[in-house]
């Protein structure tokens, strides 16, 4: 194999390993309406792999209508504004 096969196989290992984690972590953050900042540690790889998984395994978070906050989703009373949710 030549030095330039060799190199963009490398490069495409590289990105497979590298950019899947930011996606999927910011898809996740999304879904849990929680800050998809945490991706920032995706510069790192590895650091983008831990950062996917503790995004994953964060429980989900719904937003006041009042004070547009971020609360657990199990809160019955919005703990900023004190106006209750609906169940």
């Amino acid at each position: 194999m030549s030095d330039t096969a060799t190199g963009v196989i490398i490069v495409l290992i590289v990105l497979a390993l590298w950019v899947p984690p930011i996606i999927l972590g910011v898809r996740v953050a999304r879904r849990k309406n929680r800050s998809a900042q945490w991706m920032w540690f995706g510069v790192h790889p590895m650091l983008g792999w831990i950062a996917f998984a503790v995004l994953a395994s964060l429980p989900p978070l719904k937003e006041c209508s009042q004070c547009a906050e971020k609360v657990k989703a199990h809160a019955k009373i919005c703990p900023y504004c004190l106006t209750p949710f609906a169940t």
